[in-house]
């Protein structure tokens, strides 16, 4: 609980420290220690603006998740596919799309699938791959899964703030009127 809430709340570096110290007992399961080694790698990236320490400890939390929980697995390995973290390049980030992609498939969760197409569609707009619209055409906006639906409303709007900077302004304004409407 408290290293979930820290990934979605404001900014902790005791939470950091704390869930540093909790990461490093071998005693924990290694379902347990991943689960909170994810929370602790997305809170690093993305509140504490620590990408590379952050992105280190993401990728050995994929790696102790896989066996154990594929659809956080499959979370660990979405967050290394974000393009906008410095130091990686567009090969790494398709690679970790690869295999999260594989390890949504794996824990047959829609919502995670839903969760690498999002991304999915992040990096292609992200480098203006032509195929890119192809891809946010998938998204499921028609799902009656609420997080299925989440996904791809975080799907548009990521699209839509890539068009702005690739110069598809005509595409914005549909993009971010159907993520707001899906999102609520």
């Amino acid at each position: 609980l408290l290293a979930r809430n820290a990934v979605t709340g404001l900014r902790s570096d005791q939470t950091v420290e704390v869930l540093e110290q909790i990461v490093r007992d071998a005693d924990l399961p290694p379902a347990v220690r991943g689960e909170l080694r994810l929370d602790l790698g997305l809170m690093l990236s993305n509140q504490m603006g620590r990408f590379a320490e952050g992105w280190r400890v993401l990728e050995v939390a994929a790696a102790e998740l896989r066996e154990v929980r594929s659809v956080l697995a499959a979370r660990a390995m979405a967050a290394l596919v974000t393009p906008y973290w410095p130091g990686a390049s567009l090969d790494v980030h398709r690679g970790w799309l690869i295999k999260a992609a594989a390890a949504a498939d794996d824990s047959g969760d829609d919502a995670m699938r839903t969760a690498v197409l999002a991304n999915h569609v992040g990096l292609a707009m992200s480098w203006a791959d032509p195929e890119a619209w192809d891809l946010v055409e998938r998204l499921p906006v028609q799902s009656t899964n609420p997080a299925c639906a989440r996904q791809a409303a975080r799907g548009l709007c990521n699209a839509a703030d890539s068009a702005v900077w690739l110069g598809f302004y005509r595409r914005v304004d549909g993009l971010l009127t159907e993520g707001r409407e899906l999102a609520t």
